[in-house]
């Protein structure tokens, strides 16, 4: 009962259809800048949960895009960036079978990561 309060914030992408995924990438790409970017203002804050309604198709998209666009912000996308895409959604399925679950979704992932390197290097191109 001494126990501090918690913060909780609660995120929801409404543009994505169970089973498919959305048209373009863009707006997930957008959501999961803004979800990490309020999570990293928030010291000492605990883990990112997501969850679709079954848990693994959209969850296990948007986790796996999440973790190689981490990958691609530390290694700097102007390097040859050690990402493998079908070793992480490998992973992730290690951890929850059936993550990433329809063809379109897989592809999604490498649309999302192809337009995440694009968008970054035109931004650094233009930095310079």
């Amino acid at each position: 009962q001494d126990e501090l309060p918690r913060l909780v914030r609660h995120y929801q992408y409404f543009s994505w259809p169970d089973h498919g995924v959305p048209n373009e990438p863009g707006g997930v790409l957008s959501f999961l800048e803004q979800v990490n970017r309020a999570q990293r203002s928030i010291p000492g804050s605990g883990p990112i949960v997501v969850h679709c309604s079954a848990g693994i198709g959209r969850t296990g998209t948007i986790i796996v895009i999440d973790i190689l666009v981490d990958i691609i912000h530390r290694q700097g996308v102007w390097l040859d960036c050690d990402i493998d895409i079908p070793k992480t959604i490998q992973m992730v399925r290690r951890q929850r079978s059936g993550m990433v679950q329809t063809e379109a979704q897989y592809k999604f992932v490498y649309m999302a990561v192809q337009q995440f390197i694009e968008a970054e290097q035109k931004r650094l191109e233009e930095e310079q």
